[in-house]
């Protein structure tokens, strides 16, 4: 799942911003 979203992301630079926030909310859920 993380590497396709990895993927995706490398594909979409703009989406970087976004997807910072979305691993440090999930960072933080998983903690």
């Amino acid at each position: 799942m993380v590497s396709v979203l990895d993927g995706v992301l490398t594909q979409t630079p703009e989406l970087d911003d976004k997807a910072e926030e979305l691993k440090i909310q999930n960072s933080s859920c998983i903690q």
